[in-house]
């Protein structure tokens, strides 16, 4: 099995990304599934995008990919990009089957991550949208919300929440594909408001849609 954790902002460049990949299932069993990764990185490379593979950690033992770019935005595009790519090997079983599950309708959820209190303040609310999109093998990511109301760092974390749990998680345990993600509203504090909120709203408002939606497996293929 391949797992994906994106981390947080790179500590020595807020225009770097690490992407921490466990590849250890795969590596020998599944080649083909690792030279898809490598090409992604490759066509992000040709179009100026830094990312690439660095030595796997000494006592996680997994790799990292690291994502650069000149701007947020272009960060958020690679980092799905490569995150499909990943969705689509894991997505296999050890035969070489296929499994994914996708939302049969749309489903609409809010989510109040409030708590302020000394020392421990919080504040996000988020309003998520997921539509089918009949794309089969993509899980696309959007934002409808207009910056002054959630500022553009904090609208990412949200939809990077999201998308980790659709993806890490998945319908019992199958990742959930073909599904537009659609950030249609939310509330940000000027001083009790942190990223991290925002990303842990976006996971409460994915594992809400999972337990409440409806999901249905698509065929094995």
């Amino acid at each position: 099995m391949m797992h994906l954790t994106i981390d947080e902002t790179h500590h020595l460049d807020p225009l770097l990304r690490v992407c921490i990949v466990d590849t250890s299932a795969i590596v020998d069993e599944r080649p083909a599934e690792m030279q898809r990764l490598s090409d992604a990185l490759a066509c992000l490379h040709t179009e100026g995008i830094l990312a690439y593979w660095q030595a796997p950690h000494p006592r996680l033992g997994v790799e990292s990919i690291l994502i650069g770019a000149e701007s947020h935005s272009l960060i958020e595009q690679a980092q799905n990009r490569l995150i499909n790519e990943m969705l689509f090997a894991l997505s296999f079983d050890g035969a070489g089957t296929l499994y994914r599950a996708t939302f049969d309708a749309p489903f609409e959820h809010e989510v109040r991550f409030v708590r302020q209190a000394p020392g421990a303040e919080r504040f996000a609310i988020v309003r998520v949208r997921v539509e089918p999109s009949f794309t089969a093998d993509r899980l696309q990511c959007l934002s409808y919300v207009e910056r002054e109301q959630i500022a553009l760092e904090f609208q990412c974390d949200a939809l990077r929440g999201f998308q980790d749990t659709l993806f890490c998680a998945g319908y019992r345990g199958v990742p959930v594909v073909g599904v537009n993600v659609l950030l249609v509203g939310g509330v940000e504090h000027l001083v009790d408001s942190r990223p991290g909120n925002f990303y842990s709203a976006g996971r409460l408002a994915a594992g809400h849609m999972l337990e409440h939606g409806r999901l249905r497996y698509l065929e094995p293929e």
